[in-house]
């Protein structure tokens, strides 16, 4: 009878944290978790966290910018978040999540936001050259190795300087041999 009473209680507590944390984030779906590879309260809130954070880019990805405060007032109008501490953990991590999509593709994230951010980068052309050919300066080896390569490009080329030794000062206390 006692154990039976817990047991329920205890389920009663599950099911009271499991709406808890649905209520949390309105946008996020817990269905997808597996409770059973969950260890603590805190890990199925990190997960919720990140999946809200997610579902955040999925959906307003054109809205958000790699600025944490600016991700956090968006969040707020397009959200319902009960506290301040979450709000702020979900647009951090939506933050994180932006700037990895800039260097490269991230994992559970919709791969069509992902390919408009490649096509993004590979369109954008630079007004000015990182290479500017007007002040190409070389050397002779330079001169030779562009003639090898059939290459009749007509480049400047600059006399190597060669430097005088220094003759070396004597230590001190030491007197200078003639």
């Amino acid at each position: 009878m006692y154990s039976k009473s817990i047991a329920k209680k205890n389920q009663e507590f599950m099911y009271q944290m499991h709406f808890q944390c649905f209520a949390v984030i309105y946008f996020s779906q817990i269905k997808d978790i597996n409770f059973f590879q969950i260890h603590s309260w805190e890990e199925l809130e990190i997960r919720q966290q990140r999946k809200a954070a997610k579902v955040l880019i999925e959906k307003y990805y054109m809205k958000l910018t790699s600025d944490f405060h600016f991700n956090k007032k968006i969040l707020s109008e397009v959200g319902q978040v009960p506290s301040k501490k979450l709000r702020n953990k979900i647009a951090g991590f939506a933050t994180h999540l932006l700037k990895r999509i800039q260097t490269g593709s991230v994992k559970g994230i919709s791969l069509k936001i992902q390919e408009e951010e490649r096509e993004r980068r590979l369109d954008y052309v630079p007004e000015k050259s990182s290479v500017d050919i007007d002040n190409l300066r070389g050397d002779q080896d330079v001169k030779r190795m562009l003639e090898k390569a059939g290459l009749e490009i007509d480049i400047p080329i600059d006399e190597p300087v060669v430097e005088e030794k220094q003759q070396k000062q004597p230590r001190r206390g030491q007197r200078r041999q003639q």
